[in-house]
């Protein structure tokens, strides 16, 4: 989105959106938007001659939530209601090694007073195709499993487009 002699950049990082703003005529960094967990950006949008733009941002945690950026600073306009304490969930990020040494990324979601085990429930999801990358986002369905006790974990498997182009190519066929 451009916006006042500025443009807002998305970046897509370890399967998490940032958010950078930087001087159209310069190419230099002027902001640097950061978030408290792992989280999805969309939708940035500018009115011409403007100094605002908007982005709608999402997490594990909470559904889509639309914002105005302007002067610096983000600013809520809109927030979907719901009687959840996205406080006490959290997210990390792991990373393993894969049976070829290679070295996969993995989301692990759980509620944060839980001690996981090898008696705790676990589900296990991923996709590794067409480019396609597993990023933040609401599921209600995976709330519930969380609130029960259960843990998610989803692997940012090769052929997606977690980590660019080579990643998508290696997880072609005989990979």
């Amino acid at each position: 989105a451009v916006f006042n002699g500025r443009i807002a950049v998305i970046e897509d990082k370890n399967a998490s959106s940032s958010l950078r703003i930087y001087d159209v005529k310069t190419g230099k960094e002027v902001d640097n938007v950061s978030f408290d967990s792992h989280v999805s950006l969309y939708g940035l949008i500018a009115v011409p001659r403007s100094d605002t733009f908007y982005y709608s941002l999402g997490s594990f945690f909470y559904p889509a939530s639309h914002y105005s950026y302007k002067d610096g600073k983000s600013h809520l306009f809109y927030k979907p209601e719901l009687d959840l304490d996205s406080d006490k969930f959290q997210s990390k990020l792991v990373w393993y090694k894969s049976k070829d040494g290679t070295k996969v990324s993995m989301f692990i979601l759980s509620k944060k007073d839980i001690e996981i085990s090898e008696k705790t429930p676990v589900t296990l999801g991923g996709y590794g195709g067409f480019g396609v990358s597993i990023t933040p986002s609401f599921s209600p369905e995976i709330i519930t499993w969380l609130v029960q006790g259960g843990v998610v974990a989803t692997p940012h498997l090769r052929g997606g487009g977690d980590y660019g182009q080579e990643w998508h190519h290696a997880g072609y066929r005989d990979n």
